[in-house]
């Protein structure tokens, strides 16, 4: 018999967001069937068709608007020359913030991070970082106008006067060619 190792995948989508189950066979030969287990613990599986809440598509499952009820153990079965295997089993977990209130926080994204790094360093770098982030979101004009003075300074510094009003690329021609000597025969 032939024995083949299915893939194990896990993937995880909030409540009203979107996923796709992917199965890409190696041969485009294979005819891919998609089921779904019925229980967590049990072995009878259901074949996964289109409807309003997911589409099946050539090399996998979209679900446009994920719900509780996706949640469970996707497999995908492909099918060639009369043999069968799954390829790949994917455990789809659909989280949503009313089953788990304790893991949504209100604070700042980072001090979740602080928390797992304990560095009070970089928390307050964070925090001058935001408030930077902050007062050049707010309109500082006056910066803008300076580096847009230094920069013009910068654009008309050098060149003598019998390269006014040459580009970069002429003034660097001529000064290689006045270098080159002429090749021997």
């Amino acid at each position: 018999g032939l024995q083949v190792e299915a893939e194990e995948k896990t993937q995880v989508v909030a409540v009203g967001n979107s996923t796709y189950l992917e199965c890409l066979p190696k041969s485009h030969h294979a005819t891919v069937t998609w089921f779904k287990d019925i229980g967590e613990n049990s072995l009878e599986q259901h074949k996964v068709t289109s409807g309003e809440q997911l589409v099946v598509i050539d090399r996998g499952i979209l679900i446009p608007r994920a719900e509780l009820n996706h949640g469970g153990i996707y497999h995908c079965q492909l099918e060639e020359h009369g043999f069968r295997w799954t390829a790949v089993t994917i455990r789809l977990i659909v989280w949503s913030s009313t089953l788990h209130p304790s893991l949504v926080s209100a604070q700042p994204w980072y001090q979740d991070v602080m928390a797992l790094i304990n560095h009070s360093k970089l928390e307050r770098h964070c925090k001058e970082l935001s408030q930077r982030y902050n007062d050049k979101e707010s309109g500082n004009h006056k910066h803008n106008k300076e580096n847009r003075k230094r920069a013009d300074r910068h654009r008309h510094i050098g060149g003598g006067e019998k390269e006014k009003g040459r580009g970069r690329k002429n003034r660097s021609r001529m000064q290689g060619s006045a270098q080159r000597l002429p090749r021997s025969a």
